[in-house]
């Protein structure tokens, strides 16, 4: 009687495929945005021209030190990662985005998801890219710590409601400085169904001081997260008579704060939290998307929305418009913080 074979264990190219294809399922189309991710953790090389990319292995013999030399080959120059001739390689941020992808692929590959065999998967490597130092003339995107993230949004005891309320709306609604600083009660509309949903349609100029469009001139519209809810009703309940005209942040003169007080005040904040205090308030915009785009079985195209509007003639111009209200706040409703 002769032995049944062992089945060989998939390469990772092909369950991460498995993957996409269940990402895709629902009817979300995603397709650019996973496969744009995808690429780089399937198929890479480093300056020597020697693979590196996952999708070669099977995935029982894939280790987590392939992962670990991959994300350190991703962080370092690389040819071709752009227009020039040898570019800085990914930024920490895409490269934290691209690790939570490989999470949620061995995640899959060990759930039997389908009625398939389950398949052993490493861990990911415990070392994380770090932040870029920075070197005159350059500027590079820098995500806020976990740790720091989790102390600011949950200050309200040690700092007041105040600054709870600040760090949410920046950690949890993507604004840019200006926007929040433009932000009037107007634009927060709290019986708005199935969430409530916050209007980001204007920004103060940094040059003039004056209110005015947002940077992509198109307004786009934030769930209001179940974390920064309580905080906005009960700012709004000890703000005096507030007219829907009214800032929702303003000095003792009655004006909207200026970008440097905002400045002061996070770095005053993370002093008094005693976290390291580098960071500016636009650093939580980009913890924020790196957060959100991170979170496993969230639609992308979608969530991107919530941060980023396409300029007019934009391929998914089109399809932004098309988007539900619903769907939207679906997608952003799986964030848990």
């Amino acid at each position: 009687m002769s032995k049944r074979k062992k089945k060989k264990a998939p390469y990772f190219h092909e369950v991460a495929e498995e993957w996409l294809q269940k990402q895709l399922s629902g009817g979300a189309d995603g397709a650019y945005t996973y496969r744009t991710k995808l690429k780089p953790v399937i198929d890479f090389q480093d300056a020597k021209g020697t693979e590196v990319g996952l999708g070669r292995w099977r995935l029982s013999k894939l280790t987590s030190e392939h992962i670990l030399r991959l994300q350190r080959t991703w962080a370092k120059k690389q040819k071709g990662l752009s227009k020039k001739a040898l570019s800085d390689g990914y930024a920490p941020a895409t490269i934290l985005q691209m690790r939570q992808l490989i999470a949620a692929i061995g995640k899959y590959a060990r759930s039997s998801e389908n009625k398939k065999p389950s398949w052993p998967f490493p861990e990911l490597p415990t070392e994380k890219p770090k932040n870029r130092e920075k070197v005159p003339g350059a500027s590079f995107d820098k995500v806020i710590e976990e740790e720091a993230v989790l102390a600011l949004l949950g200050c309200r005891a040690q700092l007041g409601l105040l600054s709870a309320l600040v760090w949410t709306l920046l950690l949890l609604g993507g604004m840019r400085s200006g926007e929040l600083r433009a932000l009037r009660w107007e634009n927060i509309k709290f019986s708005k169904k199935p969430m409530g949903q916050i209007v980001v349609a204007f920004g103060i100029k940094p040059r003039t001081g004056k209110r005015g469009e947002t940077k992509t001139k198109e307004p786009r519209r934030v769930p209001v997260h179940a974390r920064l809810l309580p905080l906005l009703e009960d700012w709004k309940k000890k703000t005096p008579r507030p007219d829907e005209k009214d800032y929702v942040l303003v000095n003792k003169k009655g004006q909207t704060i200026s970008s440097q007080r905002l400045r002061d005040w996070l770095r005053e904040d993370l002093e008094k939290l005693q976290i390291e205090n580098d960071h500016t308030p636009h650093h939580c915009r980009h913890t924020m998307i790196t957060l959100l785009s991170s979170v496993d079985g969230v639609n992308t195209l979608i969530t991107n929305r919530v941060t980023h509007q396409p300029k007019k003639g934009d391929a998914i111009e089109g399809y932004r418009l098309g988007i539900p209200w619903k769907v939207i706040c679906r997608e952003y409703a799986k964030w848990e913080i």
